[in-house]
């Protein structure tokens, strides 16, 4: 009996237990801390990214049919399926959107991830008014395909290009 109330009042490595039972609740929360911030600076990139190409396209710098590559090229979580399009419109300008689609898994590739959870497809979309002083003509609907057939807002006479 003496070596039971010893065993039980013996307080040696009872920190050793408290920290094995700890630890997964710090480790996941580590875990789901860095997801968040990763999920938040590409979001915050695609953002800046579709920025970009919408300016880009208002000042008759890159063509609509580019805009996919663009993306590509400066994204830099290459990996996961970067898609880009945009169309354009006299009144509205350039409409440009960027999504990220990860399958099953977050940015890190954790399956109980934020961006998991969510639906695993992140997205940003820009849209710039156009410069008054730039003459648009000919590119309404310009998101073609280059055969001069149209399928966007305007009346069908664009050629998939910004002139």
């Amino acid at each position: 009996m003496h070596r039971v109330r010893s065993f039980l009042s013996d307080e040696y490595g009872s920190q050793s237990i408290e920290f094995i039972l700890w630890i997964p609740i710090f480790v996941g929360l580590l875990v789901v801390v860095i997801e968040a911030s990763t999920l938040y600076i590409t979001q915050t990139e695609m953002e800046n990214v579709a920025r970009d190409a919408a300016r880009r396209i208002v000042q008759k710098q890159l063509y609509l049919d580019e805009v996919q590559g663009f993306a590509t090229n400066a994204m830099s979580v290459h990996d996961f399926g970067v898609l880009a399009w945009a169309t354009f419109d006299n009144t509205i300008g350039a409409d440009v959107r960027i999504a990220l689609k990860q399958e099953g898994a977050g940015i890190l590739g954790f399956p109980l991830s934020p961006i998991a959870l969510a639906g695993s497809v992140l997205g940003a979309r820009v849209i710039m008014r156009p410069d008054p002083t730039v003459d648009y003509t000919g590119i309404e609907g310009s998101n073609g395909g280059g055969n001069g057939n149209g399928n966007g807002n305007g009346n069908g006479n664009g050629n998939g290009k910004l002139p």
